[in-house]
């Protein structure tokens, strides 16, 4: 993984842009809020510092505790944006950032979240539709709207860490089933 430098790091600002444009993207369907001044001020008030610069290695009980904390306070600012939300923006940023770009410690790549939306819960349900307890689990008709509590959120995120396992690939990497971009002409192809 690429480390921060504290001197001027241009890889980082640009990627750091990039990732702040795909948190807004990420909103563009469904949030209650769409605005770039909204949402990159929300992202402006998270310290990503924290898990991005750090001389040490992060554990999955840190990611987990910072992330909770950070989804937590961006609904306490904007209300709004209830915790299927805020993840949402926290884990688009940071697929863009440690998957993508490459920062972070290496530990931190096998502790980030999937974004969770309809184009994953629809790849999981195909391709886990078989799986009972994967099917009792995960609620495939939950909205981002509906992920109101991170007690919530956490419960989706536990079954796709068996996922992970189960698949032999990073959490991040259950993004895999993600079927956002496939879509039916009206000839049905």
């Amino acid at each position: 993984m690429t480390t921060f430098d504290n001197n001027k790091n241009i890889r980082f600002e640009i990627v750091d842009t990039y990732s702040r444009w795909t948190a807004l993207s990420a909103t563009r369907s469904g949030s209650p809020l769409k605005s770039r001044d909204d949402i990159y001020s929300l992202l402006e008030g998270v310290d990503f510092k924290t898990i991005l610069v750090s001389d040490s290695n992060i554990t999955k009980t840190e990611f987990n505790q910072w992330h909770e904390k950070t989804a937590k306070s961006m609904n306490v600012i904007r209300p709004e944006m209830q915790i299927g939300w805020t993840t949402k923006i926290i884990n688009v940023y940071l697929k863009t950032m440690v998957y993508v770009g490459q920062f972070g410690c290496s530990d931190l790549l096998r502790h980030i979240h999937p974004p969770i939306d309809k184009g994953l819960l629809d790849g999981l349900k195909e391709k886990f539709k078989d799986d009972s307890f994967i099917s009792q689990t995960i609620n495939f008709k939950t909205l981002i709207k509906d992920i109101k509590s991170y007690e919530d959120y956490a419960k989706i995120i536990a079954t796709l860490e068996l996922i992970a396992i189960k698949e032999k690939c990073l959490l991040i990497e259950v993004e895999q089933f993600w079927q956002g971009t496939k879509f039916r002409t009206q000839n049905g192809r």
